[in-house]
């Protein structure tokens, strides 16, 4: 059990008794979605870092083309950092443990406080904390940020603190966040590890909102050296960051200069990491993974190969439909639609039995739904059997099977025409026509390597009458459609949530996300039904009511064919040269990855770099 200071307050009228209101309050070091803290106040360092890690030399990472280095607005484009812990623009006021599933501790907050009805949270600013120009991190800076976030940021962040009714100054140090409703310990963990603070006297003078690579002020372990729009990034490690010493960084952060190179496409990437150009190469590819590294460097050891399982919430991959578009409006074309991926045949093909079929939108957690819905979960289901499909009730979801043959397939594409048909749609002159319009679907991907996993299932989009096509375009383009749903089809992916799902599912899957530009409900859902689950799932007071809330949630969407799932991401496939120290302890929720933890190891980098001189 974790160190916690829990005291009753009570507040009494003098004279007037019977008028006693008592209120839990827990002020801690740190704050765990459910359960116990993993580490006591006395905390030293994190487990899974090398303490005595030397300091010193570079990594050379890649990122997607940018126009803009501020990540919390909706304008512009910025990088793709995949990975990369180590790149940020501001610090939040908790820092994340890896080896708890939803654990964190005080970094710019040195504690936080609450009361048992998560109604408000009150945070103690370091007295040390500082920013890189020296002046000290207020209870200003805090307000000024929440109305950063709620005022002028994307909608993703601007979700972050949609339920907050003020925010006031409690002492020199301490900032009270009050909400407008008591909610959960879920709200206010993000508000701890996701919140971003940002300094007043710096932001105030410029247009928050717009896209910016101006090199700014910052609290962070690493402070931007150099940007080059289109090219490269250039980090610096901060000698004099105020932080460094703080247990949640103790070990971390070792790597003098990050420099982060754009590419455009992962063929070219995988290329430029195999050339020696990049360190650190993460796979997405399968079959390259299977075949693509049968080299001199790899046979030598001077690149590393290694395979990971993600423990707790991973990246949901579908093909996403855009709700937007008229041919996507009904349930049954979509469904119709997933019948025609062969996900058996890709499976065996292209990704080589690597992957698991997502038949959830919380693959790999106890969120998933199971079985068929009892108890408290088909209580919150009953109002609504008149309007769902009936299959919400009598069974688990199953995402259509070819078995890996041909015989499959073409059951499956008649089942899909006998849908478009009962849709509504009809075949004239062998292309499909509803209400006047021919059924036609623009699938934009963003890389060439991802066409053989594509092309068979537009081949068949085409058998059934559909004037479908693949767009490859290049992330330059690719961007600014994804974010303005300029697109029929894209394969994308969602955000690996929370094990406590909270406000930011209005986000996934809300009506009010969908008309939003960049919002994380990119198909465009727009659902009462849904929109009642996700405030059920938003309101549970208890973890088992948040468990049949989520797998309501869960098979209502399932059963409305908002996308095509193809596989959850539980799997990191990673290369890297051996250039790096690597703490003997990993992290037990987060995969092996060179984010923050490891170091450049003088001797492995002078005999890579030899082998590099001769290739």
């Amino acid at each position: 059990m974790p160190h916690k200071y829990k005291f009753i307050v009570f507040l009494s009228v003098l004279l007037l008794p019977g008028m006693l209101i008592a209120e839990n309050i827990t002020t801690s070091h740190g704050i765990a979605l459910y359960g116990d803290l993993m580490y006591e106040t006395e905390i030293k360092h994190f487990n899974y870092v090398n303490p005595n890690a030397p300091k010193g030399g570079t990594i050379v990472r890649d990122i997607s083309a940018f126009d803009n280095i501020n990540p919390y607005i909706t304008l512009g484009t910025s990088p793709t950092f995949t990975d990369l812990g180590i790149v940020q623009i501001a610090e939040t006021l908790m820092a994340l443990s890896s080896d708890e599933p939803n654990s964190a501790y005080g970094l710019i907050a040195e504690t936080i406080t609450y009361p048992e009805d998560y109604k408000w949270v009150e945070f103690k600013i370091r007295n040390m904390a500082r920013w890189n120009d020296g002046r000290p991190i207020t209870v200003e800076d805090v307000i000024y940020s929440y109305e950063l976030m709620r005022d002028k940021s994307s909608p993703t962040f601007r979700n972050l603190v949609q339920g907050i009714d003020k925010v006031e100054k409690t002492g020199n140090n301490t900032v009270k966040f009050n909400y407008i409703k008591a909610g959960d310990r879920g709200d206010i963990y993000r508000l701890a590890t996701q919140f971003p603070v940002f300094p007043k006297h710096y932001w105030i003078k410029k247009k928050f909102a717009q896209p910016t690579t101006e090199i700014m002020v910052q609290s962070t372990p690493y402070v931007f050296m150099k940007v080059d729009v289109g090219n490269t990034i250039l980090l610096k490690r901060d000698e004099d960051y105020w932080g460094k010493d703080l247990p949640v960084n103790i070990g971390r952060h070792n790597i003098d200069i990050v420099r982060l190179d754009v590419y455009r496409d992962t063929s070219i990437t995988y290329e430029g990491f195999m050339g020696g150009n990049l360190d650190v190469f993460i796979e997405y590819t399968p079959s390259r993974w299977k075949k693509g590294y049968n080299t001199e460097a790899v046979e030598k050891g001077f690149i590393k190969l290694r395979e990971d399982k993600i423990r707790g919430s991973v990246w949901f991959l579908g093909i996403g439909m855009n709700g937007r578009r008229p041919q996507f409006r009904d349930q049954q074309t979509r469904e119709a639609l997933t019948h025609a991926f062969d996900w058996e045949w890709t499976q065996k093909n292209i990704f080589y039995g690597m992957y698991e079929r997502n038949a959830s939108y919380f693959a790999n957690t106890e969120l998933a739904h199971q079985g068929v819905p009892k108890g408290k979960e088909l209580v919150l289901l009953e109002p609504y059997r008149d309007q769902l499909d009936p299959r919400v009730f009598t069974q688990e979801f199953p995402p259509p099977n070819t078995h890996g043959t041909q015989q499959g397939l073409r059951k499956n594409l008649r089942t899909a025409s006998e849908l478009l048909k009962e849709a509504g749609w009809e075949s004239v002159d062998g292309k499909l026509v509803r209400d006047g319009n021919t059924f036609a679907i623009d699938f934009m991907l963003q890389n060439p390597s991802d066409e053989p996993i594509f092309a068979p299932f537009v081949e068949n989009l085409r058998l059934l009458g559909i004037e479908a096509k693949l767009d490859i375009v290049d992330s330059t383009t690719y961007w600014p459609r994804a974010f303005s749903y300029d697109w029929d089809m894209i394969s994308n992916g969602l955000y690996p949530h929370s094990l406590s799902p909270g406000t930011e599912i209005r986000q996934f899957w809300g009506s009010e996300a969908a008309d939003a530009q960049m919002s994380s409900n990119s198909q465009g859902i727009k659902n009462t039904i849904v929109d009642d689950l996700i405030e059920k799932v938003i309101a549970a007071e208890t973890r088992e009511d948040k468990l049949a809330a989520c797998r309501a949630l869960d098979r209502v969407l399932l059963w409305n064919y908002y996308s095509i799932n193809l596989y959850f991401g539980n799997k990191e496939m990673l290369a890297y040269w051996d250039r790096f120290g690597v703490p003997e302890t990993q992290p037990k929720w987060a995969p092996f990855s060179p984010q923050d933890t490891w170091w450049v190891d003088p001797e492995k980098d002078a005999a890579v770099a030899r082998f590099r001189g001769s290739m």
